[in-house]
């Protein structure tokens, strides 16, 4: 089965390391240039190689059934054929709540240890309301500038049992990306 992730610019490297960890083949993540779903109907009519489209849609600061009921009016829009390619999948807050899901991964990625209150905080990584702000304290009290390449980094560790049972969407990505679909 051939996949094709759209993922948000500043997200591809991280989630092509989940990908990669994972071990699933037959994926290709390319980077959703402006974050504009609508791109999608281009996608699915210009690339029929693809047995499935899956999109990646950060919630950040916004309400999820506003996030989902945009997605499905792009859905919609979509020619018949190409709507039962497509799998959406909302990140909870960012796809930085999934690298906190594994703080051991954070550890070995930056070379600090990142202490018991923040491992507590991290028990529910996708509740927090800022992930990626919550990374940036841990750079900063490990004497680390927050960049896209540590986030990269931390997800080439990860422990793929650990984060999925912390992050429900982080599991809904893994197994919409596997041959045996969602």
């Amino acid at each position: 089965m051939r996949v094709l992730v759209l993922a948000e610019d500043h997200h591809y490297e991280p989630v092509r390391r989940i990908v990669d960890r994972a071990g699933i083949r037959g994926v290709r993540i390319t980077p959703m240039r402006g974050n504009r779903v609508q791109k999608l109907v281009g996608y699915v009519r210009c690339h029929p190689e693809y047995n499935r489209f899956v999109v990646l849609k950060d919630l950040e600061r916004l309400d999820e059934e506003a996030v989902r009921r945009r997605l499905e009016d792009v859905r919609r829009a979509l020619p018949p054929g190409g709507r039962d390619k497509v799998v959406f999948v909302v990140v909870r807050r960012a796809v930085e709540a999934w690298v906190l899901a594994d703080p051991d991964a954070i550890e070995e990625a930056i070379g600090c240890e990142i202490g018991r209150r923040a491992r507590q905080r991290l028990a529910n990584p996708e509740a927090i309301e800022e992930p990626k702000e919550e990374l940036k304290k841990m750079f900063r009290r490990c004497g680390k500038i927050f960049n896209a390449n540590l986030v990269a980094r931390i997800a080439e560790h990860i422990r793929l049992d650990v984060a999925r049972q912390k992050a429900r969407s982080l599991d809904e990505f893994l197994r919409a990306i596997s041959s045996s679909g969602r």
